[in-house]
């Protein structure tokens, strides 16, 4: 009935809320209770009471959120500590609401573009098993009556549809069979997964993009507000769903701990995967020596977003392109399985009919 899930764009509305009251200088426990009488998801909500309980018994807001890190974000909850910390915790409310709402535009982005492909993929499908269970058995049916001659394409077509009609539950089972197997696997090599999503062709570089902006621009808060470089890569670790991209940072992370290293030289060490932009490190350097490391890594995040959308017009275009070609083939060959013996009995008839007349 309830969604479990919380959205960024349940965060969003929270963090507006959150700002809104703070501007009229009302307190964080004002601005959940009006979240909560127009949310509908009641597992947020749940959660938001204990946080007013908290708030009530004299926590700070951020310490009452972070005791539900399922939910609220560490970068959430450490820009809060730190706005907590100066007094201004309105500045923290915009940079969080600009990231959720970058996000939330990006994702959308990605989803308009993702779409196309599965609607072709679902008609195709649909038009398999029409032709498989429908036409095809007709066809078949009228061709033994009139004991026509049948072209190579149409037998097999014909085989495999009396297959696929008798063992149907066998498909079934497969098809359950392959999904089942797809998510263990996936489960149990999620960095193999994860590596072969950024190697896709056409989308892979849509998902590499992504990825490069939530980094670049999870740093830039983090680091605009003041908050040391290693708790920063902890922090964007925490933040991103890639396992390959966990994985690189947390080796950075323990590298600054134990070796005291350089965080760009060890960055670009652990980074195996080769998931981030090589011309991110020179620029990052750059940033380094000229003090201006908060600045660069914002208008990295700008350019990313830039490419995002540049990509996905590009995606757009190709995935029209490549959807039509396996349509229009499956079409061509139902086509070809049809039309080829009406034309074979057209002649044959016709043979007939000019050697009765002679």
């Amino acid at each position: 009935m309830f969604s479990n899930k919380v959205s960024n764009k349940d965060l969003l509305v929270l963090f507006n809320c959150l700002e809104r009251y703070d501007n009229t200088g009302l307190s964080p426990q004002n601005a959940i209770q009006e979240f909560c009488n127009v949310n509908p998801n009641m597992i947020l909500n749940n959660k938001l009471q204990e946080v007013c309980k908290d708030l009530r018994n004299g926590y700070f807001l951020s310490g009452a959120l972070e005791k539900h890190p399922e939910i609220f974000p560490a970068y959430c909850l450490e820009l809060l500590k730190v706005g907590e910390k100066t007094g201004d915790t309105n500045k923290v409310y915009l940079e969080i609401i600009n990231y959720l709402d970058e996000q939330i535009k990006i994702e959308s982005s990605m989803k308009s573009a993702l779409m196309m492909p599965k609607i072709f993929g679902v008609l195709i499908v649909f038009i398999l098993i029409g032709y498989v269970f429908f036409v095809l058995p007709r066809i078949t049916q009228q061709l033994s009556q009139m004991d026509a001659d049948v072209p190579l394409v149409t037998k097999l077509l014909m085989n495999f549809g009396q297959i696929a009609v008798d063992y149907w539950f066998i498909w079934l089972v497969f098809a359950a069979g392959g999904y089942a197997a797809f998510r263990i696997s996936r489960r149990k090599y999620p960095l193999f997964y994860d590596f072969i999503r950024y190697r896709l062709p056409v989308f892979g570089e849509l998902y590499s993009l992504q990825l490069n902006y939530q980094f670049t621009k999870l740093i830039a808060i983090c680091y605009a507000a003041d908050i040391d470089i290693r708790r920063s890569l902890s922090i964007t670790s925490s933040a991103i769903s890639s396992p390959c991209m966990k994985k690189c940072l947390d080796n950075v992370v323990a590298k600054i701990s134990r070796q005291g290293a350089d965080f760009i030289k060890a960055l670009q060490e652990s980074d195996e995967y080769k998931l981030l932009n090589p011309f991110l490190y020179p620029l990052l350097s750059a940033g380094v020596i000229s003090d201006s490391l908060g600045k660069v890594l914002a208008d990295e995040s700008d350019r990313c977003v830039r490419r995002i959308n540049l990509a996905i017009k590009k995606v757009e275009e190709k995935v029209g392109n490549l959807v039509l070609i396996p349509i229009w083939s499956v079409l061509i060959l139902v086509m070809l399985a049809i039309v080829l013996p009406l034309l074979s009995m057209i002649e044959k008839t016709g043979s007939k009919i000019i050697s009765g007349g002679l």
